[in-house]
């Protein structure tokens, strides 16, 4: 007969744990690793600390978290993080366009949409009408990328202030309100001028880069 003692062992080990009243509950583990990660909690993340996707699975179906999507769980009293989420689903996706605005803090309008920029020859079929991907030139996909917080604190790839300035130079429509707030912003207070002429010159839009500095000093 098995020993009370080691069923109890295999209960932790799965990540649960019981109360007072013989109900399972996440296990101290569990929900630390949820906590690192301010409630949202991506399968792949889990997994790298040693929690796997049943374990999970089975806390979701005994109503411990909840799934807002597919490979993603947070815990019942957090509001999801969309950006970490996405980032651990399109792992080669790089926050662009109005997303990076947000998250580099150059404007304050939020977008119903997720701007994501990935690699030419990335094929992946995206099913989620809230993503707005686009496909750039490998030597342009990587050209200042940046890891930083989102506005609940976990990490996610974004481009630099001066490749997301950039980049709105190099459109040939008008800037939109976002855009002009973005441009406004960095130019009152110029982070790197050093770097951005760089992608400037890499983009061959160094004049366009001069008469915004004019236009904003």
């Amino acid at each position: 007969m098995k020993d009370k003692s080691d069923n109890s062992a295999f209960i932790r080990k799965c990540g649960i744990i019981e109360d007072k009243e013989g109900k399972t509950m996440l296990s101290d583990k569990v929900m630390q690793v949820f906590e690192q990660y301010n409630g949202t909690l991506p399968v792949k993340v889990a997994q790298a600390h040693g929690i796997d996707k049943d374990t999970l699975r089975k806390a979701f179906d005994r109503g411990d978290i909840e799934r807002p999507r597919r490979g993603v769980y947070v815990l019942p009293d957090a509001l999801e993080d969309e950006y970490f989420s996405l980032q651990s689903i399109y792992t080669k996706g790089i926050f662009s366009s109005l997303s990076a605005f947000e998250l580099q803090n150059l404007s304050t309008v939020l977008s119903s949409y997720f701007y994501i920029t990935f690699p030419q020859g990335y094929n992946k079929n995206f099913n989620q009408t809230d993503i707005l991907a686009k496909i750039a030139p490998k030597d342009e996909y990587l050209l200042g990328v940046e890891t930083v917080r989102t506005p609940e604190g976990n990490p996610v790839k974004t481009y630099n202030k001066e490749r997301i300035i950039v980049d709105i130079l190099r459109k040939t429509t008008p800037p939109t309100y976002e855009e002009k707030e973005a441009l406004y912003d960095y130019f009152s207070a110029p982070e790197d001028l050093e770097r951005l002429y760089d992608y400037a010159k890499f983009f061959g839009i160094e004049n366009q880069v001069k008469q915004m500095e004019v236009r904003y000093a």
